[in-house]
């Protein structure tokens, strides 16, 4: 349950930052990390 909800706040910042193509990449990142 921790985990689902990191993920999900971890999304809303991506959705927050996905208009910037630069945080795109961070996004990237993040999901192979997280991953």
């Amino acid at each position: 349950a921790i985990r689902r909800c990191h993920m999900h706040e971890h999304r809303g910042f991506e959705d927050l930052y996905s208009s910037s193509p630069r945080f795109r990449i961070l996004r990237q990142h993040g999901y192979n990390v997280s991953a």
